[in-house]
């Protein structure tokens, strides 16, 4: 199944793509999802000039905040989110304790 996937990072650009992408949804019908692009879990406290993308986890009721203009969108997520079947042990990271070779440490 195909899915048209609107995302808010804050980005205008975004905004203009996701408008396009609910006109097109609804000319072809195909359904629409809303998701998030999650970098990190809390939102930084400071945002270079440079950088002015939101890319921290967001709660149901933001992510609603958010597509509040989408609201199918929204219905569509919860249903994807429904079909995924994941475990995670409680307590236990599945981070990284280690950086790629090729990554420096100091533009982590």
């Amino acid at each position: 199944s195909v899915c048209l996937e609107l995302i808010d990072n804050g980005l205008p650009e975004q905004r203009k793509v996701n408008a396009a992408l609910l006109r097109l949804g609804k000319e072809q019908g195909v359904p629409i999802v809303a998701t998030n692009d999650v970098h990190y879990i809390e939102p930084r406290e400071e945002i270079s000039k440079e950088d002015v993308s939101e890319l921290h986890f967001r709660t149901p009721s933001e992510m609603a905040q958010l597509f509040c203009y989408a609201p199918a969108a929204l219905f569509n997520t919860g249903i994807v989110a429904d079909l995924c079947n994941v475990d995670l042990p409680a307590g236990k990271s599945r981070m990284r304790s280690h950086l790629p070779s090729e990554v420096n440490a100091q533009d982590a």
